[in-house]
């Protein structure tokens, strides 16, 4: 597996304050939605019944085909087309094989192109996901004096976590000091060394030094958000269809510093749409600061 030496990092500032404003306004409504859509699971019931197509649709998906006059074409995760054959998306952000988070308007039924499920919708808005590669533990331990404090081993929380086309996505949540412009790294690693027939996933965070001394230090810290994507279906072995996946991530233990490690647990299939992590939110609502990601 290819190895990334480059982590993704969180920008916490913009330089138009009103611009941000309206940027982390439509973020967290969007995350709203999508928070929404996998609780009752309607996106995925949606967009593969011949009945009834909802208003409305949010998820995950890769653009695979440009056209002119602003069309392209977007592959769920959920394994369905979505043809965007009207567009509020500007024409210089849309791009082959980029990875996005999108809100959309369905305006047919569901037709059966080519065997898959396809839709005409209009694009409301899209925004680019994060998308990374797996690191694997045999790459850290090459260089044990430098790789394990690179990547990091700062707290981070998983807030949700869900099985989709070849991915997991991630929703997760650290701590992130007021005012500062120091960017934190995020990775997902992989243990290639357990030999149990699982595999075993860590979410792991370098904050750089900026933790918070106190749990709820809200004078100079405060909670953030972010999504990552990370690829699974290369993992899958030759002559099986399914991975038994262990999630783990640290996170804090009660109201102090103290943290412990947790764990989820699931089965990746590709193109399943299931979701796995705890994530029940409540700590996420309201309180916690939309990170656009790098």
């Amino acid at each position: 597996m290819q190895q990334n030496r480059t982590v993704s990092r969180l920008s916490h500032e913009t330089k138009n304050k009103r611009s941000k404003n309206k940027l982390v306004s439509c973020m967290k409504k969007c995350l709203k939605l999508m928070f929404l859509m996998l609780l009752t699971a309607g996106f995925v019931s949606c967009l593969k019944t011949d009945n009834d197509y909802p208003q409305f649709g949010e998820g995950f998906g890769i653009i695979t085909a440009v056209g002119d006059n602003n069309y392209f074409e977007i592959y769920t995760d959920l394994g369905n087309t979505l043809k965007a054959v009207e567009s509020y998306v500007p024409s210089d952000e849309v791009s082959e094989g980029k990875r996005v988070m999108f809100n959309c308007q369905m305006l047919s039924d569901q037709q059966m192109v080519n065997g898959r499920p396809t839709y005409d919708v209009c694009m409301n808005y899209f925004y680019n996901l994060l998308t990374k590669p797996l690191i694997s533990e045999s790459f850290i331990q090459e260089s044990p004096e430098i790789r394990p404090d690179s990547v990091g081993n700062d707290p981070i929380k998983v807030d949700f976590a869900e099985f989709g086309g070849d991915y997991i996505n991630i929703r997760f949540l650290i701590y992130v000091k007021r005012g500062s412009d120091t960017k934190h790294l995020i990775n997902l690693v992989w243990d290639d060394t357990a030999n149990d027939g699982k595999t075993y996933l860590t979410l792991r965070h370098n904050a750089y030094g900026e933790l918070p001394y106190e749990r709820y230090d809200d004078a100079e810290y405060e909670l953030g958000v972010g999504i990552c994507s990370f690829k699974l279906s290369d993992l899958i072995p030759e002559g099986s269809e399914s991975l038994d996946v262990v999630l783990k991530w640290t996170w804090y233990d009660g109201q102090t510093t103290d943290t412990k490690e947790y764990s989820d647990s699931g089965t990746f299939r590709p193109y399943n749409g299931i979701r796995i992590g705890n994530g029940s939110g409540t700590e996420s609502q309201s309180v916690a600061r939309t990170l656009f990601l790098k």
